[in-house]
């Protein structure tokens, strides 16, 4: 049963990438963040069967650090999302798998071993593919193609950053992943609402008429971690298999991007993503 749930959650979160991608043709990026946040924290408490207040004042603030470092995070890949494809967007995202194997040696005491090396190599020559690929489709801007590249990076380490922050907290404070996802998006919420709101002077919720996507966005990321939780949370789920399996998202998400949003080179993209998925798989199996 456990297996249904994780497939559920990758379908949400290929869901999720992709549905960012379109709500970002009829909106800025800071509208798109401010809704997809707010509507997010309102499905974060109506799915999860949580006590929202049932923390204490050091975990609230370091909700509001995993906040901030996500706000950061999250405006850097959505600004590259506007401008790349989904399947370039998703495959750096496995990207902060790397960076974790660092992190966690160096926080945690965790050892890198053979396998973790090979792991890196897989991950690296599949983001060199990636990048190649993507820059062929961008030759008339190719300068700028790069700074997204960089962008993509620069948010899988702060994605990475996020995951520490996540581990110290379940493992040492006893915090629920639920409270970790309704907190963090509640100040993400705040935040954005206050860049929307200075940017524009106001804060527009007509335009969700015309452009109802970040609602979609926002019940992704929730359902997606919802189903995520509760499979984790059952009789003989194995984490390490659920791990591999929610990774397929970035396969599917490439697929739907191909088919509803025309976008190219589906079979090279896939066949890239393959080898970072065995690159992820690795350590997980060994």
């Amino acid at each position: 049963m456990y297996i249904l749930f994780t497939l559920l959650s990758a379908i949400c979160l290929a869901c999720y990438d992709v549905f960012k991608k379109v709500s970002l043709k009829k909106s800025s990026v800071y509208e798109v963040l401010f809704f997809y946040c707010l509507f997010g924290f309102l499905f974060s408490l109506i799915f999860s069967n949580i006590n929202f207040f049932n923390v204490g004042f050091i975990d609230v603030l370091f909700f509001f650090l995993k906040s901030c470092i996500l706000v950061v995070n999250w405006m850097l890949v959505l600004i590259a999302t506007k401008k790349l494809d989904v399947g370039v967007v998703t495959s750096f995202s496995m990207l902060n798998t790397v960076f974790v194997l660092f992190e966690s040696a160096i926080f945690f005491g965790e050892v890198i071993t053979w396998v973790h090396i090979v792991s890196l190599i897989l991950m690296g020559i599949g983001i060199s593919l990636i990048t190649l690929l993507s820059s062929k489709d961008h030759k008339e801007e190719k300068k700028n193609h790069y700074i997204y590249i960089a962008l993509l990076v620069a948010g899988a380490f702060l994605g990475s950053c996020s995951a520490m922050l996540d581990k110290y907290l379940i493992s040492y404070r006893g915090v629920s992943n639920a409270n970790i996802l309704s907190w963090y998006l509640m100040f993400n919420s705040l935040i954005y609402g206050v860049i929307y709101f200075i940017k524009n002077k106001k804060i527009d919720f007509k335009k969700l008429k015309d452009n109802y996507f970040p609602i979609l966005v926002g019940l992704g990321i929730c359902l997606a971690d919802t189903l995520y939780f509760y499979a984790i949370s059952l009789d003989g789920a194995q984490i390490s298999f659920i791990s591999i399996l929610r990774k397929l998202n970035v396969v599917l998400a490439t697929i739907m991007a191909s088919i509803f949003l025309k976008e190219k080179h589906l079979l090279k993209k896939i066949g890239i993503l393959l080898i970072m998925l065995l690159g992820v798989a690795l350590p997980i199996i060994f």
